[in-house]
């Protein structure tokens, strides 16, 4: 009615398919481009061959050490290897709670990143940590834009905040694309 369409959500399946696939049957209705999820290793196969038959892309997101199988990008590399419908959420706040430099990440899923996280954290290895505003904390952005403009990366790249800010996140949002567009800016 608005003219609004949705590109992902995050789905969270257990460790059945067919719970994998009522969370798709909702994509499907939604019409997204991909699902950012996590998907159980002993269900690779099976949700990778549900993904192209939906059509739908599953970028496979990190959270950080001790709470994901993936917060290590070579275990997002493992799940991608001959799964044609996945490819990586490059969550750019949490890889450094496991003591991961995004940049590194995001080197190493070079031609695998379907979508961004946009979000920063203010130390690393501490996984009790919230983020902090982007450009605020240790995240080194000037340079993780300049690597994804080297791969030609034409993803989507969603602000995101775990942080809630009082009255709302909003003001934050509008920081952060304030920033963006002045670093994207000085790449040209």
């Amino acid at each position: 009615k608005r003219g609004l369409t949705v590109e992902s959500i995050y789905i969270g399946g257990d460790s059945t398919l067919e719970s994998w696939k009522k969370q798709f049957d909702i994509a499907k209705i939604l019409g997204v481009k991909f699902v950012t999820a996590e998907p159980p290793i002993k269900l690779w196969d099976e949700i990778d061959s549900l993904a192209g038959a939906y059509g739908v892309k599953v970028a496979i997101h990190e959270h950080w050490k001790g709470v994901s199988q993936y917060w290590n990008p070579d275990t997002v590399l493992l799940a991608i290897k001959n799964h044609p419908n996945f490819g990586a959420c490059a969550d750019l706040g949490h890889w450094p709670k496991s003591g991961i430099n995004p940049l590194d990440a995001v080197k190493k899923l070079s031609g695998h990143i379907i979508g961004i996280h946009l979000k920063d954290i203010a130390a690393y290895n501490d996984p009790k940590l919230t983020d902090v505003p982007v450009g605020k904390g240790v995240v080194d952005f000037p340079a993780i834009f300049a690597e994804l403009k080297k791969q030609n990366f034409n993803g989507h790249i969603y602000i995101e905040r775990d942080t809630e800010d009082q009255p709302s996140n909003l003001t934050s949002v509008i920081e952060t694309i304030k920033y963006y567009n002045d670093q994207i800016s000085k790449l040209k």
